[in-house]
């Protein structure tokens, strides 16, 4: 696709405006990194892709056009083949991140590790209803929480992971989607599952098997600004949100319980990869 750069920054999209915006911002940190970005457009039109991407790519940003439906796990999977660097940073459309944050992910990269975003905030967040009109005493700093997913296995070990952190002051959460890893260990794991339908858990599988497969820790570095916005615009599939994450987290459940800990990156890519339109 392009000569060797360090890392490699990874955005799925379909028909997403923002894209300028986010790309304009983060362009800093990429430059910083010696980055280089690739936009996998998956189902969404190419010419607006092509735009934003003239606009606000600072000329380190590629397009790979897939003619299939949106599908997040499919869309890395295809830009994880074309990364041409040895890092990469699966990202959102919607994501700005804060100053520091890639550099203090990348510094929190080794070789037995990756990494995923500390802290998401709202660009516009909606207080908590049960706070409306209250101030909070001196002695409450914040209410707090969070959700943790254990997988045990047959031989007696135990993978778990955060899945789920809410401050209910701020609503900031954790990143469990942002993640950054070697584009080996991506590999090493089979890529993702894009068997996973609609919205949800494919991030959550992904550390999972990162952990169990590829023996990494996890680790957390940095913040980010999450554009906000409503379902309408998340690939849903006409289901509610938590519907269609509740489906993707049995359909994972059960690939555990038959023993499959393999995505589907070499599937996607021999079927796939050759049909791409590299921009």
């Amino acid at each position: 696709m392009s000569a060797e750069t360090p890392l490699s920054i990874l955005i799925p999209w379909r028909d997403r405006p923002e894209l300028e915006e986010t790309l304009r911002r983060n362009l800093p940190h990429y430059e910083r990194a010696e980055a280089r970005v690739v936009v996998v457009n998956c189902g969404g039109d190419g010419d607006m892709a092509a735009g934003i991407i003239a606009r606000a790519g600072g000329g380190r940003t590629r397009q790979v056009d897939l003619a299939a439906p949106f599908n997040r796990s499919f869309a890395l999977n295809l830009g994880i083949h074309f990364a041409a660097s040895p890092k990469v940073f699966a990202m959102d459309a919607d994501i700005v991140l804060e100053e520091r944050t890639l550099d203090d992910a990348l510094a929190a990269l080794g070789d037995r590790t990756f990494v995923t975003i500390h802290t998401i905030r709202e660009s516009d967040p909606s207080p908590p209803s049960w706070s409306t009109g209250l101030t909070a005493p001196p002695e409450l700093v914040t209410v707090r929480r969070n959700l943790f997913t254990t997988v045990e296995w047959a031989d007696g070990t135990e993978t778990t992971i955060e899945d789920f952190r809410l401050d209910t002051m701020d609503r900031s959460r954790c990143a469990a989607g942002l993640i950054l890893a070697r584009k080996a260990d991506f590999e090493a794991v089979g890529g993702y599952r894009s068997d996973l339908d609609g919205w949800g858990w494919e991030d959550n599988d992904m550390m999972i098997r990162l952990i169990r497969v590829a023996g990494l820790e996890r680790r957390e570095a940095g913040a980010a600004i999450h554009l906000t916005h409503g379902d309408a615009v998340r690939d849903l599939k006409g289901r509610e949100k938590n519907h269609s994450t509740e489906a993707n987290f049995q359909r994972v459940c059960g690939r555990y319980i038959r023993g499959e800990l393999e995505g589907t990156y070499g599937a996607d890519v021999r079927a796939w990869a050759a049909r791409a339109r590299v921009r």
